[in-house]
């Protein structure tokens, strides 16, 4: 059960991090009025990793990944754009703080937050829907007294 309850949380962090670099990717495509280079995203992303590693750290402090409480409601989306807005704080207290940058990435950094959590809305969407925690409970009924009914 475990393992079960393990995977599931590691596919939430999967999606986020998804959103993540997509919303990167769409917030250096607006930022630029193009499509960005792989240098432009390899530049971008040498920088964005450290933010992204802190906004699943804050995903996982605010139960973001408890399993018992993500679900399609209100509280769990409302929950999600605190964090939000919450690591767009720390993210701009990041690249305050970041020595010797080269860049300063305010502009991207609010696309990214937009699009990056409203991907990952999206894909926790998708993942109540398809792999969440009711669809896959199987009713079984047990007849008798056994260690197995205990567990």
């Amino acid at each position: 059960m475990n393992l079960v309850y393990r995977t599931r949380q590691l596919i939430l962090v999967a999606c986020d991090l998804t959103g993540y670099l997509a919303g990167l990717w769409i917030g250096l495509s607006i930022r630029y009025v193009k499509l960005p280079s792989w240098d432009d995203i390899n530049q971008q992303l040498a920088v964005f990793i450290i933010v992204f590693i802190l906004w699943l750290t804050i995903n996982y402090i605010n139960g973001l990944y408890d399993l018992v409480r993500v679900r399609n409601d209100y509280k769990t989306y409302r929950r999600l754009t605190e964090t939000a807005l919450f690591s767009l704080v720390v993210g701009v207290i990041f690249f305050y703080l970041l020595p010797n940058a080269t860049f300063s990435p305010k502009t991207i950094l609010l696309f990214n937050v937009i699009f990056g959590y409203g991907i990952s809305a999206i894909l926790r969407l998708l993942y109540n829907i398809i792999i969440g925690q009711r669809r896959l409970q199987t009713k079984v009924l047990f007849i008798g007294h056994a260690a197995e009914v205990e567990e």
